[in-house]
């Protein structure tokens, strides 16, 4: 199995559309560290998760970077299973064994379901380079976004029993907690560095008022938001645990340095989740340390609370404070948060309208569908509305498919590019983009072949973006005349130097010099599509700016992003989701967990049955995934990977050191 990982691993890095070379060579380098280093993996999958993704330069949605690291770890774990006496595996079942094994089939099952509901195993023909390269172009509609929906389980399932192996014995499992957690605290750490840098190029590091809402290195739901909330909610009890660890921990003489830099990453941590301005990323953080300052006060056991006390305090205190900091921007929010609540139960009410069976309820629709489904439900029975006049019938935004000629004047690949579905409030809110390195306040010239069989208009813009916020935009609007599809005809060349549009107001300025450009494509009529071909976009030097401007490698350097409106991508509730894709079944497995999970944490031999609990990081386990849980009451994780495979990791291994905890309680 071992070389199945590889192969597919240095396959796949030889694909990369940027740095095909350099990408191959870093892979074999995480190769030879995993092999010869172990446990190496526990460090690096979880540090390197917040950072390892380049979708919007490479075109990417159904695998990342990130996979490219799993597949090496993979492959060197499998290859040294291979290798030990008896396989290496743990004889030993734990509960958490049969969680993971009950989650990863009915995921198994779920992915067949829908697989076999939409007609298509894959997209197109995979088995071509043209049809793999359109293949990890997996957006909402396709075939391949099932698969990209079960990859956190199928990853569990991969990675799970290495970890079993790591663990096997007490002190290899308190050596390899000790590995995850001091990589989940520099994991913490790389965000930040981008927090803080997305903050100094776009609104100012100490703004309160312009609404600029970090996203980090977060693109899976085209938007950001949920997917850094979540990730900031699985990460901070670690970097609270690495705090008190320097700070509160009596036998110790910690060096001044190390306390100092672990107070540093504290601020850090305490800055990101404010600079979110999200109000259920502050609940989630505040609430699960104050449940286990509470547990702490009612077990009394002092040698937890001396590590606990003063950094959970602090950090309730601060957060708390944000309130006062956040300004007029945090304050507007939290005066609509009953507004918002009711259109996001609007929301969550048109999602469940997609079971229309019993099989559904049981099974769920599939691995992949909801978004088709959601976007397909047409209606607004509760008259819910956004700020943008927007509700959960407005259907799709816009939609961005590749079309393979077949005899037609043009060799290659063209773009396919539909407007909204039936809202004219959503024109505008989705658009096909590409980076382009720095923004130059120019005059920029675009060019591009265009036909339509209706009258359509097709908008373009380049603007200092990161994800969502675009700041000095310049743009311009063709008129694509109505000639119809079909072979070589109805083909229109269009030329126009782009011009100042509204846009943000730009008021931080640019504190780390150039701002990143983004050029941005859509059709904002609403119910066409316009087929596009050989775009361009010359900067005064004459210098085209574009990477396969005339799709000849399908979606390489394109990505999709959405603003504002992101309901058919975004259930925005873990348990619905779980509900919609995975059934009954599904949810009901979560569900278990959870109560097991709290049983154990109310029991007080956990806080001392055994060596981990020493350590305290039993207790950081369950207040990562209890703040993830939280958060999961108004935020979709599933549909984020890589955020969604640290989530399970976490919390099957929670399962499995409350399973410890007990036994050995038991036993004594």
């Amino acid at each position: 199995m071992g070389v199945l990982f590889a192969v597919a691993g240095l396959g796949l890095s030889l694909l990369h559309p940027v740095q095909p070379l350099g990408v191959a060579g870093a892979w074999l380098l995480a190769l030879i560290g995993c092999v010869l280093w172990p446990r190496s993996w526990l460090y690096l999958v979880p540090a390197l998760l917040p950072v390892l993704c380049f979708s919007p330069w490479t075109g990417w949605t159904l695998f990342s970077e990130f996979d490219l690291l799993l597949c090496a770890v993979c492959a060197a774990g499998w290859w040294r299973v291979g290798r030990a006496e008896g396989g290496g595996f743990v004889r030993d079942p734990a509960w958490a064994d049969f969680w993971v094994g009950a989650f990863v089939l009915t995921s198994v099952i779920s992915l067949l379901r829908g697989q076999v509901l939409s007609g298509a195993w894959l997209p197109g023909d995979p088995w071509s380079l043209p049809g793999l390269r359109a293949l990890l172009f997996s957006d909402g509609e396709s075939a391949a976004n099932g698969w990209r929906n079960a990859k956190s389980a199928l990853w569990l399932a991969a990675i799970w029993p290495l970890w079993r192996i790591e663990s096997a014995q007490p002190a290899r499992r308190n050596a390899a907690l000790q590995a995850l957690a001091q990589g989940m605290v520099a994991g913490m750490v790389l965000l930040c560095v981008v927090v803080v840098w997305e903050r100094l190029a776009f609104s100012g590091l100490w703004d309160r008022s312009s609404g600029y809402r970090v996203m980090g290195w977060f693109w899976e739901m085209h938007t950001g938001g949920a997917a850094i909330d979540m990730y900031l909610a699985l990460a901070t009890p670690f970097v609270t645990w690495h705090f008190a660890q320097s700070w509160f921990t009596p036998e110790a003489d910690t060096p001044f340095l190390k306390r100092m830099e672990s107070l540093a990453w504290l601020v850090l941590t305490v800055y990101a989740v404010l600079a979110t301005f999200s109000r259920s990323a502050y609940v989630a953080v505040i609430l699960p340390n104050l449940v286990l300052l509470a547990c702490l006060h009612q077990h009394r056991t002092d040698h937890l609370r001396s590590r606990w006390l003063g950094s959970s305090m602090g950090i309730l205190v601060v957060l708390l404070a944000g309130a006062v900091w956040g300004g007029g921007f945090l304050q507007t929010r939290m005066e609509r948060s009953i507004v918002d609540l009711h259109f996001r139960v609007a929301h969550w009410h048109h999602a469940l309208s997609i079971l229309r069976t019993w099989h559904d309820v049981v099974l769920g629709t599939g691995l992949g569908r909801v978004p088709t489904l959601y976007a397909q439900r047409s209606g607004n029975p509760g008259g819910a509305t956004d700020v943008g006049g927007r509700h959960p019938g407005s259907g799709w935004s816009g939609r961005a498919r590749w079309a393979v000629s077949a005899g037609d004047v043009l060799p290659g690949t063209w773009l396919v590019l539909s407007g909204p579905d039936r809202d004219p409030n959503t024109r505008g809110l989705w658009a096909l983009q590409q980076r382009m390195g720095g923004f130059e306040p120019s005059a920029y010239q675009v060019r591009l072949r265009a036909r339509a069989d209706q009258a359509t208009d097709v908008g373009v813009k380049v603007c200092e973006q990161h994800v969502v916020y675009a700041f000095r935009c310049m743009g311009h609007v063709f008129r694509v005349r109505s000639v119809g599809f079909g072979g070589g005809a109805g083909w229109q060349d269009f030329q126009a130097v782009m011009q100042p549009m509204d846009s943000q107001p730009d008021e931080a300025g640019h504190l780390l010099g150039r701002r990143p450009a983004v050029f941005s494509i859509a059709v904002l009529t609403v119910g066409a599509q316009a087929e596009i071909s050989d775009i361009q976009v010359v900067d005064p030097e004459g210098d085209s700016r574009l990477r396969n401007g005339d799709f000849a490698r399908a979606s390489e350097h394109w990505f999709a992003g959405a603003a504002s409106y992101y309901l058919p991508w975004h259930v925005d509730n873990l348990y619905l989701e779980l509900l919609l894709e995975r059934g009954v079944v599904g949810l009901a497995l979560l569900l278990v967990a959870c109560v097991w999970l709290g049983q154990r944490l109310s029991d007080r031999r956990r806080f001392q049955a055994s060596s981990i609990a020493d350590q305290g990081l039993d207790g950081v386990l369950c207040v990562s995934v209890a703040s993830a849980l939280l958060l999961g009451l108004v935020g979709s994780l599933m549909d984020v990977p890589r955020v969604s495979v640290l989530f399970l990791l976490l919390l099957a291994v929670a399962l499995q050191c409350q399973h410890k905890l007990v036994k050995n309680d038991g036993n004594a």
